[in-house]
């Protein structure tokens, strides 16, 4: 199977220094997961203005997992931060604390940040050793990268967005908008 590579770990990189990514970066994951993940019975990852509510940035029950997403249950922190590892840390201590009803043995902590994040692998190993939750597993720009390759309809919904979609080529909610509002009166999405 051929990859394109439409987003890079550069452009999720810059991406993270603009304010929509904060809002939208909830909605990447999610639309990644149902890309990659099967057996899907829950999963919550408030985007947008629901970015601002209390507890974890998501939550998934997978009966099967993939290479991103393990099967089971999982949490997930998601940042655009620049010190990621500073971050991860601080969302780390604080679920432990608090884990807010959250079975931690029978649970995985999935920490996701827009940058690149030395020292991911050595930092997940260490709370894994520690044996508090199920699994530990960071994501950075470059996972994120290469898990977009796995799923080309989310890389094309995130180009659009970062004003790199390839000329001729539409997502279907654009193509869906567009054609809607080539007629006269415009046809309806319910149409």
């Amino acid at each position: 199977m051929n990859h394109i590579t439409l987003a890079s770990a550069a452009d999720l990189i810059a991406w993270a220094d603009r304010l929509d990514s904060e809002a939208q970066l909830p909605r990447l994951v999610r639309r990644l997961i149902h890309a990659t993940a099967g057996g899907i019975t829950h999963i919550g990852f408030p985007a947008d203005e629901s970015t601002r509510g209390p507890g974890y940035d998501g939550l998934l029950v997978a009966a099967q997992g993939s290479a991103h997403v393990p099967a089971g249950s999982s949490v997930w922190e998601l940042s655009t931060r620049t010190n990621p590892r500073g971050k991860a840390t601080e969302d780390y201590d604080k679920r432990v604390a608090d884990p807010r009803g959250v079975a931690l043995k029978d649970t995985a902590y999935m920490a996701v940040t827009l940058r690149r994040c030395d020292g991911k692998d050595a930092w997940a190993q260490d709370r894994v050793s520690a044996g508090t939750w199920k699994d530990v597993r960071v994501f950075d720009a470059n996972d994120l990268e290469h898990w977009l390759e796995l799923a080309p309809a989310v890389q094309l919904w995130l180009a659009t967005r970062l004003g790199r979609r390839p000329v001729g080529v539409l997502d279907v909610e654009t193509f869906g908008a567009d054609w809607c509002a080539a007629t006269t009166p415009a046809t309806t999405g319910e149409f």
